[in-house]
């Protein structure tokens, strides 16, 4: 019901609430939702084993495999359709096309429970009314930019040429558009691999200009990582600082650890460090940051001179651990977690 005053997923709470105040906050229920989740894609994975996850509630499905078993893609689309709304009374929009790009809008134009077909013939007549900020790596700023040109929809993109976009976007990105608005998208849909990384983000009500103020929330999705990787008994050795700005361009600095570990306390060091390297968070402001930990090694077997300490920093976190899964989380927290009374 929010939608139609503006509101869209991934805005920040203070702005939805200008453009609805009379909305209604309800707390978030994770436990609830991971369950329905797993539900759900045991439904998507009961039609093809090629499933792609991007998210608790959405999906890339490669049923080219499937149609001996279930039909053409239009069939299992519907037949999906009618097994989420038995098992999980939810209502699910569904993109059938030749492509990831392709199938991805038409599941966002069918939403909240439609069923878009587009067949491979009417790709670039589905594409040609659009407008440029469909395409996947056009955000504000670089759709703000295109405008200036005079390009309002993917044809007006289309038929600038590649010349005209290199000046403004610079080769790669104008060749990758418009391999888009041509509806060339050739990526195959990515079955579920191991975790290649473990992280946590937040988005902020508003955005924040002062570097420092950024240090709790960074430690805290410091905190979230190690958390996740000790659940998955891994160390980790690289770890990644992301920050988006006010315009949504993002930034990520990256360093690599001496050792695998999951202490926190190294970890969080590590990441403050990272975020003094990101420059103009005063001058642009800053909506996101994150933590992302990758790298997963098993922990060194010859012993080192700084072992001990080392070893206390990783025992400290599982203590957490253990007092989190008795008392719950955040019964214990960093000091500059704690907010002042």
């Amino acid at each position: 019901e929010a939608r139609k005053f503006g509101v869209k997923s991934a805005m920040s709470t203070v702005r939805a609430l200008q453009l609805c105040p009379r909305a209604v906050r309800l707390p978030p229920r994770m436990r609830h939702y991971a369950a329905v989740s797993a539900r759900f894609f045991e439904i998507l994975r009961s039609y093809t084993p090629r499933v792609e996850g991007l998210s608790l509630d959405e999906a890339f499905l490669d049923v080219t495999a499937s149609r001996s078993l279930f039909g053409t893609g239009p069939e299992v689309a519907a037949a999906l359709k009618r097994r989420v709304r038995e098992d999980l009374h939810l209502v699910v929009s569904v993109g059938v096309a030749p492509s990831k790009f392709v199938a991805k809008i038409a599941s966002d134009l069918g939403k909240p429970n439609g069923l878009l077909v587009v067949e491979e013939a009417g790709v670039l007549e589905f594409l040609r009314p659009l407008p440029i900020g469909r395409l996947w790596g056009v955000g504000e700023v670089t759709e703000e930019s295109l405008r200036a040109l005079g390009l309002r929809t993917i044809a007006d993109l289309r038929g600038a040429g590649e010349a005209v976009l290199a000046a403004r976007l610079g080769r790669d990105r104008a060749r990758h558009l418009l391999r888009l608005a041509e509806g060339d998208d050739t990526r195959a849909v990515e079955p579920e691999r191991a975790a290649v990384s473990i992280g946590s983000e937040n988005t902020f009500d508003v955005d924040l200009r002062d570097r420092q103020a950024l240090v709790p929330h960074l430690l805290l999705q410091v905190d979230t990582a190690c958390a996740r990787l000790r659940h998955a008994q891994l160390h980790a050795r690289t770890v990644t600082v992301k920050v988006k700005y006010a315009d949504h361009r993002l930034v990520t600095r990256r360093t690599t650890l001496e050792r695998p570990t999951h202490d926190q306390r190294a970890i969080g060091e590590a990441a403050v460090r990272l975020l003094h390297e990101v420059p103009s968070i005063e001058r642009l402001g800053v909506r996101l940051t994150g933590v992302s930990l990758s790298g997963f090694e098993a922990p060194p077997a010859q012993l080192r001179l700084d072992e001990a300490q080392a070893d206390r920093g990783e025992h400290l976190g599982e203590a957490l651990d253990r007092i989190a899964a008795r008392f719950g989380r955040g019964a214990v927290k960093r000091a500059v977690l704690i907010d002042d009374e």
